[in-house]
């Protein structure tokens, strides 16, 4: 470019002298016209070439600009998820811990419960018990069919049936009776009430004239258990049948 500009001084002083133009000189005035529009030529590609730059500078700064904003926001992010994680982390060890104690309150009061159904469970066998010895007969048989609803598994529960089935004999359900020591005899086939059993049921078919059938139930009693108050009774009972 400088040496464009020195051939374009020299021309310019040529062109300066007097006299007549030669052919020369309109050769080198032409010349230097044709330097002078790439010279031209050559400043405008030049501009242009530096403002792409600039553009390309002021783009740059500003993807730069962006990037910082950016990581500025991704790491408030960040600190905002740490913090929510924390926050999460908190609360799931509150509710664990909240689970645990309900838990144990729950055992506590199925416990207390179980406590309660014992307590109950004993206190309705000595009521209805006493209802029984005092001939109430009916209302001792409500309150053993609740002893054995509220905790059947349990001595109480087994000596409810068997006095379920003394209720009904006594008050002259017979049909009744006879079910509540079949059902007794079921549960418990070896207990010592099963003699007993047997032969309330042979009384019960006696007591509604079906002697036939009483028979069986009192054979029953000293075939399978000879020796006892049951079998004593029950060959009594035989004896009024022949």
């Amino acid at each position: 470019m400088r040496t464009l500009q020195y051939s374009l001084v020299a021309l310019t002083l040529l062109a300066a002298l007097p006299g007549c133009k030669t052919r020369s000189e309109v050769r080198r005035e032409a010349e230097m016209e044709r330097i002078k529009q790439e010279v031209t030529s050559v400043k405008g590609q030049r501009a242009d070439v530096d403002q792409n730059v600039e553009e390309l500078r002021t783009e740059v700064a500003r993807l730069a600009t962006l990037m910082e904003q950016q990581g500025a926001q991704l790491t408030g992010h960040h600190d905002e998820l740490k913090k929510e994680m924390t926050t999460l982390a908190t609360r799931v060890q509150a509710i664990e811990q909240r689970a645990v104690e309900e838990e144990m309150g729950q055992r506590k009061q199925v416990e207390e419960q179980r406590k309660q159904a014992d307590e109950r469970s004993r206190a309705g066998f000595d009521t209805g018990k006493a209802l029984y010895d005092a001939e109430k007969y009916e209302e001792s048989a409500d309150v053993f069919r609740a002893v054995m609803k509220n905790k059947p598994k349990t001595e109480e529960a087994r000596r409810s049936l068997f006095y379920l089935g003394e209720s009904l004999f006594n008050g002259k359900d017979y049909a009744s009776s006879t079910l509540a020591f079949s059902d007794y005899i079921k549960a418990y086939p070896k207990d010592s009430l099963v003699p007993t059993a047997v032969l309330r049921q042979g009384q019960a078919f006696r007591a509604t004239g079906k002697n036939k059938e009483a028979k069986l139930f009192f054979q029953e009693v000293v075939e399978r258990f000879p020796k006892g108050p049951a079998a004593t009774k029950a060959r009594a009972e035989l004896k009024k049948l022949k």
